[in-house]
């Protein structure tokens, strides 16, 4: 039997809100960027204003939250295996954006966001429409896999049992730690639509492109067939 767990550069214990968000991404400066999903080389931005359902995976303490509630009228779903880093997501939330508290209605989000620590409490009825992975599988890949837990592979075979035809899937990962893009598109049957290796459509999201050296990160989006 294989578990969906914690492993890789995020799978530590977490003690405080802090910490949780330097995992979530957070920059020399304190700042906590959001991604914008909208960006002007993602082909698939009109079918974010049609979404029931968004999957953030690895969704750590939501960096991505603030932009999926005030863009898209979208259940938010997040999911991490690390529930010593979920445990302050809403604390991250409630406290991380002071000066935007009256934009920023967090009560309103919790009543369209769903965390969830494992595949098997996402409710049944759930079909994603949109699949984000933003840092995430880059720190995951296939070398730490083991017999008793899920590796990248078969997390991305848990989650397309919750999409369907024409999901969209948009990530920014990069492959300096291990060169497991090949694999995974290939183990997967997955044909990118957009590949831009050291993409910089983001630049709020470049802070870290220093700690990868083989191109910086790189934006994936495709269309599931």
């Amino acid at each position: 039997m294989t578990d969906f767990k914690k492993y890789g550069v995020a799978g530590i214990d977490i003690d405080n809100a802090e910490l949780a968000m330097s995992y979530t991404y957070t920059k020399s400066n304190g700042g906590f960027p959001t991604t914008n999903l909208a960006c002007e080389d993602n082909p698939y931005k009109s079918q974010l204003t049609t979404s029931k359902y968004i999957l953030d995976f690895g969704c750590g303490v939501g960096r991505n939250l603030p932009w999926i509630m005030n863009n898209t009228s979208a259940v938010y779903v997040g999911i991490d295996p690390n529930t010593s880093m979920t445990k302050h997501f809403w604390e991250v939330q409630e406290t991380m954006w002071p000066e935007k508290l009256e934009e920023y209605d967090v009560k309103s989000w919790k009543e369209r966001s769903i965390i969830v620590n494992d595949f098997s409490e996402i409710p049944k009825d759930i079909i994603f429409d949109y699949v984000i992975s933003t840092f995430v599988m880059q720190h995951l890949g296939y070398r730490f896999s083991t017999d008793s837990q899920l590796n990248l592979t078969g997390i991305t075979k848990k989650i397309m049992s919750k999409t369907k035809q024409d999901t969209i899937w948009f990530l920014i990962e990069h492959d300096s730690e291990e060169n497991w893009i090949p694999q995974w598109l290939e183990e997967n049957d997955i044909q990118l639509d957009v590949y831009i290796r050291g993409y910089k459509g983001l630049p709020e999201l470049t802070h870290r492109d220093h700690c990868a050296p083989n191109g910086g990160n790189h934006l994936m989006v495709f269309k599931q067939k």
